[in-house]
């Protein structure tokens, strides 16, 4: 089996993606802990109320998500047309890898 480096950059991209989710996800758990013990220690012992069912991260830009879910959906595209040019062919795993860390750069 011969290593493909492109989709070896995509993977990485993908795994950079899912460490910031991640990343992300750990300092929300750490600032909901830290709230509690501040409530804890402080005069009042109610702990601080919140939507249990809200999500981790939050959406930065909703232009950004559907830049980033065009460049690589267009970069999978541009894998398999025939009719582009061979140069965009070639190099359709940079767009592809692109539009990942790009839609990783839309949540905080």
């Amino acid at each position: 089996m011969k290593f493909n480096y492109e989709l070896a950059v995509i993977g990485f991209s993908m795994f950079l993606f899912y460490l910031r989710l991640g990343m992300l996800r750990g300092r929300k758990r750490r600032e909901r802990r830290e709230a509690q013990l501040a409530a804890m220690k402080g005069k009042n012992k109610k702990f601080p109320v919140e939507d249990p069912n809200q999500p981790f991260y939050q959406v930065r830009s909703w232009w950004l998500v559907g830049i980033s879910m065009v460049m690589v959906l267009g970069g999978m595209a541009a894998k398999n047309a025939a009719f582009l040019p061979d140069m965009v062919q070639t190099y359709w795993w940079i767009i592809t890898s692109v539009g990942v860390l790009l839609f990783a750069a839309c949540f905080k």
